[in-house]
């Protein structure tokens, strides 16, 4: 189940741009198809390309920004659906090595999924309105960005330090 919403998600990341491109449309399809079969190749191959799979999508996307513009909605929604192919593509090759877990276990990871693409979102955000202040505003929102993803990872090593202490 974790595997089939990983590659849905891989699918759609993909799909995005790719649809929406005006200019060097094969590229981006070529970079979000790669991404795609990386992500099912690191599901068989134990996570060995997660990374190769998000760079690929990721470039896809920066791609089609920089040439065609997708907008401020996607800047902010888009990164984080690439955190949580991150985590849905660690947790299935996790799943594949663990038959059995338990529901606490499970809804722990949910949880951390969810809170990590909102916590991605918002960082996005945060740097999106902080770059948008003033001309220097591209220096600022990458600060902003760098240390509102700096405090959602905080929160998230808080938040697994004590779910560690209880277990």
């Amino acid at each position: 189940m974790v595997a089939l919403a990983a590659l849905v998600l891989a699918t759609g990341l993909a799909l995005y741009p790719a649809l929406r491109a005006r200019e060097l449309v094969a590229l981006a399809a070529i970079l979000g198809a790669a991404g795609v079969m990386a992500a099912v190749i690191s599901m068989a191959k134990l996570g060995q390309l997660v990374g190769v799979a998000l760079f690929l999508l990721a470039a896809e996307y920066a791609v089609v920004q920089v040439v065609s513009g997708l907008g401020l909605a996607g800047a902010a929604v888009y990164p984080a659906g690439l955190l949580v192919l991150g985590e849905l593509l660690f947790w299935a090759v996790e799943l594949a090595r663990l038959a059995a877990l338990d529901r606490a276990i499970v809804a722990g990871k949910v949880l951390m999924v969810g809170l990590t693409a909102v916590g991605g979102m918002l960082a996005a955000v945060i740097a999106l309105a902080t770059a948008a202040m003033s001309p220097i505003g591209a220096v600022a929102g990458a600060l902003a960005g760098g240390g509102a993803a700096v405090g959602v990872f905080a929160v998230l090593l808080l938040l697994v330090g004590r779910a560690s202490r209880r277990a």
